[in-house]
């Protein structure tokens, strides 16, 4: 049984997680005490980081400008100054992973909704595949089927957000579109992951890119469900607790 709210618990943990990552940096920037000590901590490793250098040397590290008291002020100053800009980029990296990570719990839950809907209807499989005749002797039917679902599956997970909604419409009779207003929604937010991931590694993503991506999640997957449900009862659970989302989609249906 494939249960939205699954879906659900795992996109609010990841906010949780992160939302409270942010919180503890957030608490870092805003303490002296903290900042101190941290620059201090960078100050002892970089010591301890040295002392095999000096050592082969033959010199003494104790003589060193680590060891001014003065210069190593300097150093720790320098250090809390550098401090804001480290943490906006470590901010960044958060919301940069959020959203990757969102994208993928998105994915993967539509890859399972169309897997299900598959094996319940496997006549809803491409009709124009052709199987030789030696693999359908030796694999049986079964396998073979099993076989083509997985490709439809990840073939279609392939395919531009547009053909797949289009797919998703036309052969499943799951119309995840919202009238076609989701559309550049989960383009952009797809787009944002992409660039992350293979164009630009210091993408800055913002908190709107955030809200508009979990959003979109939400709904797609959500309004997905409710319609796999009515068509497949046995094998989804439906999320609409107020079941207007539900009458909605069984007036469409039933045009």
């Amino acid at each position: 049984m494939i249960s939205w709210e699954d879906f659900n618990k795992r996109s609010i943990d990841l906010f949780i997680q992160f939302d409270l990552a942010k919180k503890a940096i957030s608490g870092f920037r805003e303490t002296p005490e903290a900042l101190k000590c941290f620059a201090e901590k960078e100050l002892d490793s970089l010591k301890k980081d040295m002392q095999g250098h000096f050592e082969k040397k033959g010199k003494d590290i104790q003589k060193s400008w680590m060891y001014d008291e003065t210069k190593a002020d300097t150093y720790i100053q320098s250090t809390i100054d550098s401090v804001p800009s480290r943490l906006e980029e470590i901010e960044n990296r958060l919301n940069q992973n959020h959203i990757i990570l969102l994208v993928t719990l998105f994915e993967s839950f539509m890859k399972d909704i169309h897997k299900e809907i598959l094996t319940k209807n496997p006549k809803l499989l491409n009709p124009d595949r052709k199987i030789p005749l030696g693999r359908a002797v030796n694999d049986g039917l079964n396998k073979i089927i099993e076989e083509e679902i997985s490709r439809e599956v990840h073939s279609v997970d392939r395919k531009a957000i547009e053909d797949r909604c289009k797919y998703f419409k036309e052969r499943l009779s799951i119309d995840w579109s919202f009238d076609n207003t989701a559309i550049p929604l989960i383009k952009s937010t797809l787009e944002v992951r992409n660039t992350i991931l293979h164009d630009d590694p210091n993408f800055k993503v913002d908190r709107l890119q955030l809200q508009v991506a979990m959003a979109i999640c939400m709904g797609i997957t959500m309004v997905s469900t409710v319609q796999a449900h009515l068509l497949y009862p046995e094998s989804f659970e439906s999320p609409d607790k107020s079941g207007k989302l539900t009458e909605h989609f069984k007036k469409i249906l039933n045009k």
